[in-house]
């Protein structure tokens, strides 16, 4: 009875809603993010027939004011959507009527206007919103927001002044983008060896896991793309991916179920630290100086010690299917891509001495890889499949939207950040 009357009263708010835009309109009230461009749409109720808006541009600086629209019921009932951009035609307002609404959408026009003469704010539901403007001889324009928290309205570091390193296991390359305009700025790697994975050393060089019939780990110098082979004395196997320790030593772990230590400074190896492991396919380390191994053919992120102790899986039975890429986020959580049915990334909390699940930050990719935090502070994405890299406010637990999509991309698996 309890369920059935709640459904009764959405239904009945949701017919008043179509019966007074007005009410309707309320819902836009927030913060929306343009899921493609630096760009926020913002509206509070400023009185009881007023709702002021505010379009920001978000640049290196902070935001920007772009647009001033305002939303506001005459005392007949009407309702007008009013716009001026700040700087622009003389502060000169152009008024668009309402002439259509349902209980999510709302259409005004004014077809004096030379573009847009039609604008369209359509609810589609409760975090999503797209807006259409449209008229004259002009391309219909469509922009897709998502709801989020004000907070990114606030003052926040950059990556100007950053390239932007994309390992590509298609085509074996390795490109490089201005990483705050995403320009591409050539190629750092073209082979003979397809790159299987990327990272910076902390001597400040390029580390490039080959692939192949002879795979290896060439370390080269960023500014000329030159370099030799770094590991000394050993023959990698099936080499999936690597990383640098916190004391500076190279790890690389294998299909064949290794994880390998190298001497940080002379290439050659230490220690086999693990074997057996259930194919593993990415390396971190925890908050407390843990190595974490994501295995996909254990569906979970293991434990490596640096003793003789067995690994063991920190995260819980069931919450991976296929993880793919490891990144510690900076409030201590662990962030896993998971090539799971939803394709998603997903968030785990400590708890003890292993990992408990805390539900998930992004999905929808067509394969996750390349979990990257940035200098500025937000999470970074590849999508080895779609041939893109999405952008993650992890503070918000939004998604920003595609952060660099290019005809260079194939099969992007990694992204380094580098500072020249």
């Amino acid at each position: 009875m309890r369920k059935l009357l709640t459904l009764g009263l959405w239904l009945a708010a949701m017919a008043l809603e179509a019966q007074n835009p007005w009410m309707g309109l309320q819902q836009l009230v927030g913060t929306w993010k343009d899921l493609r461009r630096e760009a926020v749409e913002q509206w509070r109720i400023a009185a009881p027939d007023t709702l002021k808006g505010a379009i920001y541009a978000l640049t290196p600086n902070g935001p920007a004011l772009m647009e001033t629209p305002v939303l506001f019921r005459r005392p007949n009932g009407s309702i007008v959507y009013r716009t001026t951009a700040p700087g622009q035609n003389e502060g000169q307002v152009a008024d668009f009527a309402l002439t259509f609404f349902t209980a999510s959408s709302w259409t005004f026009e004014n077809l004096e206007h030379r573009f847009p003469q039609t604008i369209e704010y359509w609810l589609v539901d409760s975090v999503s919103l797209r807006v259409t403007l449209s008229g004259a001889d002009e391309e219909v324009r469509e922009v897709w927001f998502g709801r989020t928290d004000e907070a990114i309205l606030r003052m926040r570091p950059t990556l100007q002044g950053y390239q932007a390193w994309i390992c590509n296991r298609k085509s074996g390359t390795v490109e490089r983008f201005d990483a705050h305009t995403g320009t591409p700025i050539g190629r750092l790697y073209g082979g003979p060896m397809p790159a299987q994975d990327l990272c910076l050393g902390p001597d400040g060089q390029a580390y490039i896991l080959t692939s192949g019939t002879t795979p290896t780990v060439l370390r080269l110098t960023p500014t000329t793309g030159q370099g030799a082979n770094f590991l000394q004395g050993y023959a990698l196997q099936a080499p999936t991916a690597m990383a640098f320790g916190p004391e500076g030593h190279l790890y690389v772990c294998e299909r064949t179920g290794v994880v390998l230590r190298f001497d940080g400074v002379s290439g050659r190896l230490i220690q086999t630290l693990a074997e057996g492991l259930p194919h593993p396919v990415a390396l971190t380390w925890d908050a407390r100086g843990r190595l974490l191994v994501a295995c996909a053919g254990g569906r979970g992120v293991w434990y490596v010690p640096p003793a003789d102790a067995a690994p063991h899986r920190l995260t819980p039975e069931g919450s991976l299917k296929a993880p793919t890429s490891l990144c510690l986020a900076p409030n201590g959580d662990l962030l896993v891509a998971d090539a799971d049915e939803t394709a998603s990334i997903k968030r785990f909390r400590p708890e003890g001495d292993g990992w408990a699940y805390a539900g998930p930050v992004a999905h929808g990719f067509g394969w996750p890889e390349g979990l990257t935090l940035g200098t500025d502070g937000y999470l970074y994405a590849c999508d080895s499949r779609l041939n893109i890299l999405r952008k993650i406010d992890l503070a918000a637990n939004t998604e920003l939207g595609i952060y660099l999509e290019d005809h260079t991309l194939s099969g992007p698996a990694k992204i380094v950040f580098y500072q020249p």
